[in-house]
């Protein structure tokens, strides 16, 4: 018995797909999925029929999931936007780099950049 689960953990380790995600399915299509979102086709059921055209060979639930998540995201971010931040944060989101920082708060960074442009002059003084 420890035998044969030692041989299945040898056989894993040396595959690369041990900790896939079904993510990677939607590689290919994540471009062609965004295009579509921008155009305003945010049911998951359309898209998935189109991908399916397309070769797509995932679920439906797969791209239902993808899409509820993009809604999300996109209210999270008008949300950011509405919160007020305290002084603290505004400052350690303006001093992080902002390949640290989620897309809320970069959002919410770039229109602290583009409205308060001294805050802006004074981080680049002190980096």
């Amino acid at each position: 018995m420890l035998e044969r689960a030692a041989r299945c953990r040898e056989v894993a380790v040396q595959r690369n797909d041990v900790f896939r995600s079904t993510e990677s399915s939607f590689e290919p299509y994540l471009e062609w999925l965004d295009g579509q979102w921008a155009a305003g086709k945010r049911n998951g059921t359309e898209p998935w029929r189109r991908l399916r055209t397309l070769g797509f060979r995932g679920s439906r639930r797969l791209v239902s999931e993808w899409a509820t998540r993009r809604k999300r995201a996109d209210k999270a971010d008008a949300e950011s936007l509405n919160r007020i931040r305290s002084a603290r944060t505004v400052a350690r989101l303006l001093i992080i780099g902002r390949d640290n920082l989620t897309k809320s708060e970069t959002v919410t960074i770039a229109a602290i950049e583009s409205g308060v442009p001294l805050l802006v002059a004074a981080r680049d003084i002190i980096l």
